[in-house]
This record gives structure tokens, sequence and C-alpha cells, in this order.
């Protein structure tokens, strides 16, 4: 009989050997805990067998919600099932148990990303709620290594890590990034240092101008010899942008070929849309499908959809 139950942090070594062996990567426990930990507990849920072997997980990063006071939005991440297990019903029972418990919590909302192939699951259950997909908006960037930026003095450029972060900076980038249009998160220092910290493949820049923070970028490589950027946050030209992120690739990395400039807009922001066109940005990029639960008694919002419509790359593990 399968069991399910919340994740505690005995459980976090299996589920990392579980992750690795099903995604084919590793997810540290330090990424883990920076990921779902929500004050001191874990949301997460597993599915056990009659061993009490983990066969299943479906995780959960908790934040609230931009303009409503003491909601949350849980974000669902690294869910998995074991391959013997799949097609038995265990991601269902796993699923059901998981909304039964955010019914007793302050999540009101577990909002999802499936793929392709999941989005076909997640449309036979009624309690999928499925939104608009998140477009990308893309620009390419060939690269010049011998080119420098014209006025380098002008901007200061800062690569975050573990050791530079400074709590003024993260209140001041936490405030820009939550008043964004697309951003449902109210972001805090400590919420968006953990998330800036737990995700080791992309380096996070913040772009300065008279001790202004006027970019916010996240950077990393592929295969081919690209750089992905994405642009989490741009107050200034982009032309101008262009200049400075070929300065910081060349000066970071060697033989590195072009740099695909990545943002997601919501469908109601004109402004925001309009200024990314007449830059020479196509929304040709990588479409991401996404919807939500609604985790209440009565399986309804009690607030307007509008609140939860919209999505900024932070919301997403991947960037």
């Amino acid at each position: 009989m399968i069991k399910t139950r919340q994740v505690d942090y005995q459980d976090l070594d299996k589920i990392a050997f579980h992750y690795k062996n099903v995604f084919g990567r590793e997810i540290t426990i330090d990424q883990y805990i920076k990921t779902f930990l929500d004050e001191q507990r874990f949301h997460s849920q597993i599915a056990l067998n009659e061993s009490m072997d983990i066969i299943g997980h479906i995780g959960i990063s908790p934040h609230p919600i931009k303009g409503l006071k003491e909601k949350k939005v849980g974000f669902r991440f690294s869910t998995f099932i074991d391959n013997k297990y799949r097609g038995k019903g265990v991601y269902q029972t796993l699923m059901n148990s998981t909304l039964d418990y955010l019914k007793a919590s302050n999540i009101s909302v577990l909002y999802a990303w499936p793929n392709k192939i999941n989005l076909v699951s997640c449309l036979k259950d009624n309690k999928f709620n499925p939104l608009f997909p998140q477009t990308t908006f893309e620009y390419l960037i060939n690269i010049n290594s011998n080119k420098n930026i014209v006025n380098p003095d002008q901007y200061n450029i800062n690569i975050l890590n573990n050791s530079n972060l400074q709590t003024n900076e993260l209140i001041d980038l936490s405030l820009l990034y939550s008043n964004l249009y697309e951003s449902i998160v109210d972001y805090d220092a400590i919420a968006l240092q953990k998330r800036l910290t737990r995700n080791n493949k992309v380096t996070y820049c913040i772009i300065k101008k008279h001790s202004k923070i006027i970019a916010f970028l996240g950077l990393q490589e592929d295969k081919d010899d690209n750089i992905y950027c994405a642009i989490h946050l741009n107050l200034i030209d982009f032309f101008q942008l262009k200049e400075i992120l070929i300065d910081i690739v060349n000066s970071r990395w060697i033989n590195k070929k072009q740099i695909k400039c990545q943002m997601w807009l919501s469908k109601n922001n004109r402004e925001g849309i309009r200024n990314a066109i007449k830059s020479g940005m196509i929304e040709n990029g990588p479409i991401f499908y996404r919807g939500f639960y609604v985790t209440n008694k009565f399986n309804k919002l009690d607030f307007p959809e509008e609140f939860i419509s919209k999505t900024s790359m932070l919301n997403h593990d991947a960037f």
C-alpha cells in the first residue's frame, strides 16, 4: 500500500539520490533547503512503498503573493515518480494528498510548470486550472571578443555570490523586482538571497549606475559555446545593455560565440511588449506551460485570478 507524508530532514539524502537518478543532475542538501524550507518546515510531500522507500516526490516552494496579505503561492518543483511505479496511480495519489495537506496550510495556490507530456495528464484533472502559456521574447547577440564597452567607468557590475551578497543591496533589489509588472511574488531580502544562491548553474549579475540598480541578469552556459541571459530587470536602453553584456561575457568566459537574451512579458504588459519589439526582440523563444490548483475546500479562488495570471523568470527554477 502506498503511503504519503510531509518531507522531513531525515529524507533529504534519499530525495537527492532519487532526484539524480530521475533527472540526471544533482541537487545538494543546501539547494533543497534553500528551495523548499519554509519557517523551519517542509511542505513538500513524498510517496513511500511497503518497504518505506521513497518512490515519489512533489516539492513545494512557498512565497507571499504580491498584493494579497497573508496569502501564499506554492511553486511545484522537482516532481518525480520512480520509473517502476509510473502508470500505477502513484502520482495522482501523491497529488491528491498534497492538495489535502495544503488545504490545512496558508498556501492558497499550488502553481505548476508541466512539460508538454505532463500537461496532457494535468488537463485530465478538473482541479488543474490552465493559464495562458508563457512565451519568451528573445534576442541573439553575436560576440566580438575584441570589443569593449565605450564607457566602462559609467557602470558598476557586481557578480553575485555567497560571499558578496549585501543586505542593503538585496533589499533594494527585492523592492525593485517585487514591483515589476510580471512579478506575482513579494520578495524580501532573505527570500531573495535564498533564491539567488540555490542554483549554482546561474551567474547572477547586478548592473548599477550612480549607485542605483539599473539591470539584473541571470547568465548560464549552454553546450554550444553560447550564453543564455535571462533579463530579470532592465531600466536602460537595450542597445546599451547589449554592449555591457558583451563585456561581461568576454571578461568571464573564453571563446563564446553568442548571447541569447531572454525575457518574459505578460500579454497585458503593453509597454513592456512595445519596448521589447522596438529593441528587436522576437517572441520566438521557448514556451512554458503553466497552471494552478486551488487548495481551499471549495476548489475556487477567493481572490481575482489576475494576481497569479502573470509570472516572472525568478518564479521558475530554471532561471
